[in-house]
């Protein structure tokens, strides 16, 4: 997860806040994953249709490594939270969501109804694991960790309030 507030978000948000009402005063401002950790020549790896599968509503969920947000510093997300969510190639905007649900599971543990949740692939638990094994992998390459399926996962669902696309 990489990305920050910038002036281009605070409009988006500002302008949706307005939209739809919200009386919430903050707001996170991510990527869903972090682009250092995407092999393209890996087919569960391709995930430049996120945004599209996001704002029809197909996907509501998306799934981190708990030792990400630890060692990198970034702050959780909790239900109920705004989340602007950002293009991994221009760190602009496509979609604002609200936060529903997050819990925490072990890798091995994580269920059927959370892949379907993330809407990717066929949406079964097996694309699920294949997708996340292959970029949590790398995930703990990069956090300089060997890779546990033990390792704990947050899981988060949402949905869409305002795409940006």
């Amino acid at each position: 997860m990489i990305g920050g507030k910038t002036k281009e978000t605070e409009a988006f948000w500002e302008a949706s806040r307005k939209q739809h009402n919200l009386d919430a005063e903050d707001y996170h401002c991510t990527t869903l994953f972090d682009p250092e950790c995407i092999d393209l020549s890996v087919p569960t790896l391709d995930l430049s249709d996120q945004p599209k599968l996001i704002c029809r509503g197909q996907k509501q969920g998306t799934a981190h490594m708990k030792l990400d947000f630890e060692m990198n510093a970034v702050a959780r997300r909790k239900t109920g939270d705004f989340w602007v969510l950002l293009d991994p190639e221009r760190l602009k905007p496509f979609a604002l969501v609200k936060v529903t649900d997050v819990y925490e599971k072990p890798f091995d543990e994580v269920p059927e109804s959370f892949s379907v949740q993330e809407g990717e692939g066929d949406m079964s638990l097996k694309f699920w694991r294949d997708a996340h094994y292959d970029y949590f992998i790398r995930v703990c390459e990069k956090l300089g960790i060997d890779w546990d399926s033990k390792h704990v996962v947050v899981c988060e669902s949402f949905e869409l309030v305002e795409p940006n696309i």
